[in-house]
């Protein structure tokens, strides 16, 4: 009896074990299925985040494609509004014209050139490339006569350049051609009595009354004159020797564009929606000269804006164009003006030394000269494409400036 009682206890030990591990193998069995039905459910919950991903992405780049489109159209918005206005003063300005009867073209001849040119040198009003300008009288009429050097690089071509661009066009913010003699490669133009863009940036005398509000009113009417060449029909118009010397003001200070010998008719190419002319011998005046007209041979219309971009630089600094935007990017590197407010914009600008020294700016006309500091920067970039619209972007920005001014 003693003996099968161990036997006993083992077999129920045994059983016991058994169930064991059976109650083993089936919690092993439920938590296996519980892993997969885990596993499934992070699959399905991966491939649903997956899905939801791509629906985003999707998303998001539809919205990018509609921004794309809102931001063509509102360019396209903001080009038509900008020549609406321009054209718009443009016609007002034309029909008081048209009551000048002595607005019209003349051919003089050489005789008459030969007669009016003044021996003192005080009629000289300057000398370019091209050759002396002198104050003349001509047919009982003042008149700023430019007569071709003999030892000068420019020749009949740039004359008869001149005559043709400006004889056929009006705006008043280009000089107006009065005449020429085709014999003395002689041009007559409107006298204007107050001097250049270049005296009042480089001489101390003019510096001193050079006000801001007369600086906006300069860019705005620059921008005014290369929006209605750009866009004259049948063929757009580059002026291509944009300077502060070739801007002149008239006896009400407004300001005109002036020097169109090197100008040029642009031309529509299949390759390009761009018009532009092609020279195998780029002309211009050194730093307002585009880098890429330089090296292609190709003068667009971005090259006029890469040229207004170091006159607004030069607009808002007094400084020299030679390496004004270098000198610009280094001294405002890691400086991002147009995220602050106007009491550390002009902390910032007092201390990097960027104003003209002789502007006296109220704080409302700090952020101005901050929106066309950046945008003389933007207008210079030495990639073209890199260079904002003319009449989409600068000349709108510069207007609400123009406009600010009057407030």
């Amino acid at each position: 009896m003693a003996s099968r009682l161990p036997l006993a206890g083992q077999l129920k030990e045994k059983e016991e074990h058994e169930k064991t591990r059976t109650e083993l193998e089936v919690k092993e069995k439920q938590l296996e299925e519980e892993r997969q039905n885990h596993t499934l459910t992070v699959q399905r919950h991966g491939e649903e985040l997956e899905r939801q991903s791509r629906e985003l992405e999707r998303q998001r780049e539809e919205l990018e494609r509609q921004g794309r489109e809102l931001k063509i159209k509102d360019g396209k918005l903001n080009r038509m509004k900008t020549l609406t206005i321009v054209y718009e003063k443009f016609r007002q300005w034309i029909e008081d014209e048209a009551s000048n009867s002595s607005s019209g073209f003349t051919e003089f001849n050489h005789s008459e050139v030969d007669d009016s040119i003044p021996k003192d040198q005080k009629y000289h009003l300057g000398k370019g490339s091209y050759g002396i300008v002198y104050k003349a009288e001509l047919r009982g009429k003042t008149v700023a006569m430019k007569i071709l050097d003999k030892s000068s690089w420019q020749g009949e071509r740039e004359f008869k350049q001149e005559v043709g661009i400006l004889k056929r066009i009006r705006h008043p913010n280009l000089v107006i051609l009065l005449g020429a003699c085709s014999e003395k490669f002689a041009l007559m133009y409107e006298f204007l009595p107050s001097g250049t863009l270049e005296d009042c940036l480089s001489k101390e005398e003019r510096k001193e009354s050079f006000s801001w509000e007369e600086r906006v009113r300069v860019a705005t009417s620059i921008c005014s004159g290369l929006v209605f060449l750009h866009n004259t029909k049948p063929n757009p118009i580059a002026h291509g020797d944009l300077k502060p010397s070739n801007i002149l003001f008239d006896a009400e200070n407004v300001c005109k564009l002036s020097d169109f010998g090197i100008s040029r008719l642009l031309q529509h190419s299949t390759d390009t929606v761009i018009p532009n002319h092609i020279t195998e011998v780029p002309k211009g005046s050194g730093p307002y000269m585009d880098p890429e007209f330089l090296s292609t041979g190709k003068l667009t219309p971005q090259s006029d804006v890469f040229a207004l971009g170091i006159i607004l630089l030069q607009l808002v600094t007094g400084q020299s164009a030679t390496g004004l935007r270098k000198h610009m990017v280094d001294k405002l590197e890691r400086q991002n003006l147009g995220k602050m407010d106007t009491r550390r914009q002009k902390m910032i600008l007092e201390k990097l030394q960027i104003l003209d020294d002789k502007l006296k700016l109220d704080d409302k006309f700090i952020q101005d000269a901050v929106r066309m500091l950046s945008l003389g920067l933007r207008c210079s970039y030495n990639e073209r494409k890199r260079r904002p619209n003319l009449e989409a972007e600068v000349w709108p920005e510069i207007e609400s400036m123009n406009k600010s001014e009057c407030l």
